[in-house]
């Protein structure tokens, strides 16, 4: 309990300068307090509210990846965790489906990086 009202409040904080600052750093701040505050559900057995964390995180960075190719590999790793969490709740159809968007987060940065 102590951990993730620890968590909360560093989101909370985050969701403040969000709002005062829009541009993709802050969004990527936001972005990792939430994965953050997802894993700590997630190991707390609150699935549901993993889930709801981790989708909060892919809809902020969504439209940072649009303007900032670089935060592909956050998404990718937002997403792979959602999959993690969809496994352990038996939902493979669906983790599938989020594995192969991470994967295909990850192929497209590494396409874009010169050899």
């Amino acid at each position: 309990p102590q951990a993730r009202a620890a968590f909360e409040e560093a989101l909370a904080l985050c969701r403040v300068e969000a709002t005062r600052d829009p541009g993709p750093g802050a969004a990527r701040n936001l972005a990792i307090a939430l994965e953050r505050l997802g894993d700590v559900r997630a190991r707390q057995g609150d699935l549901s509210g993993a889930l709801a964390a981790f989708g909060q995180a892919g809809a902020v960075l969504r439209p940072v990846l649009d303007a900032d190719p670089r935060v592909g590999p956050a998404l990718a790793l937002v997403r792979s965790r959602e999959s993690n969490v969809l496994v352990s709740r038996g939902d493979l159809a669906r983790a599938v489906e989020v594995r192969e968007e991470a994967v295909a987060l990850q192929r497209a940065h590494l396409a874009a990086q010169p050899e």
